[in-house]
């Protein structure tokens, strides 16, 4: 058996820059991540846990503001190999997952979240040439509550020097606390070519968003060549869908209300912006590579993907 145990400490101050919008402009941020793992492999078995812990103040020079970001996991995950005669391997377990994160001035309050998971893929050679690897996970979220995400692929290696694989997922991304608890209000100014008056914004999340969602084809070719060259042709297609993106309602300054004779129904009042799902796509795509091996001290690699 084998156990391994690791853990860091990353402390910074100031080190970085990003840029928000307008009324608050450019933002510095510091603070202290933590982290300690442990590892345990028997024969067939993994073990894993690790907690991971950030800190995080954010600065608004320009505003005067700071803002804390603190954000806790703990992680569990446990698997198992399992033999079934000399063709047939299945591999299963459980994962666990508990989320924290405080109140700060992103998101009002303190929230936690449990999540737990199910997996299994089991990896058959039904002839010598052909093999056949099929799974799924079942998940269970708080807020989008069940999923199960089935995959499969196929492998076919005509000879020793190449094979033929073929494979379809399907995937998703749950929301993070920031798409589901995010609640900002402030107020700001209308810039050009609008007047320069004021108007309130809210920028919020929505605990009903659905999870986004990717069905993945792809097909590959792995080949060697003299020993000495191996090639890789790898082709997909995406369908993607549910995107979180935001949706906003605008109330707007009445006739009379900025002052005499101004228009109505121009010069928004009130922005509000809230996430949701909304919108599909699709992406097609390939990548071919050669690893070479020009000599027992020199190798060299050709990549191109679109």
């Amino acid at each position: 058996n084998k156990l391994s145990l690791s853990g860091g400490r990353t402390s910074f101050k100031d080190r970085k820059l990003f840029s928000g919008d307008e009324s608050v402009g450019t933002g510095k941020f510091a603070g202290i991540i933590e982290y300690l793992r442990l590892d345990y492999e028997y024969p067939n078995i993994k073990f894993r846990t690790f907690m991971r812990k950030e800190d995080i103040d954010v600065k608004w020079p320009r505003i005067g503001e700071k803002q804390p970001w603190l954000p806790t996991t703990y992680d569990a995950e446990l698997q198992h190999t399992l033999d079934i005669g000399a063709k047939n391997s299945i591999v299963w377990g459980g994962t666990y997952r508990y989320n924290t994160i405080n109140k700060n001035s992103y998101i009002p309050g303190n929230h936690a979240q449990n999540l737990w998971a199910l997996f299994f893929e089991d990896e058959a050679r039904i002839i010598d040439k052909l093999t056949l690897t099929f799974g799924g996970r079942y998940d269970r979220h708080p807020l989008v509550k069940e999923h199960f995400s089935p995959r499969g692929s196929l492998s076919y290696s005509p000879s020793k020097n190449h094979t033929i694989r073929l494979s379809a997922t399907n995937a998703y991304r749950n929301p993070a606390f920031i798409d589901s608890y995010l609640y900002l209000e402030g107020q700001s100014t209308h810039q050009p070519p609008l007047p320069a008056v004021p108007y309130n914004y809210v920028s919020q999340g929505n605990k009903d968003i659905k999870s986004e969602g990717i069905i993945s084809y792809e097909a590959g070719y792995r080949s060697t060549w003299l020993r000495k060259i191996v090639a890789n042709l790898n082709l997909f297609y995406n369908e993607y869908t549910d995107f979180f993106t935001r949706t906003q309602a605008v109330t707007y300054y009445a006739a009379n209300e900025l002052f005499p004779g101004s228009p109505g129904g121009v010069i928004p009042k009130k922005v509000v912006s809230t996430r949701q799902n909304g919108g599909d796509a699709w992406g097609i795509g390939g990548e071919v590579d050669f690893d070479i091996l020009i000599n027992g001290w020199l190798s060299g690699i050709a990549n191109y993907s679109y």
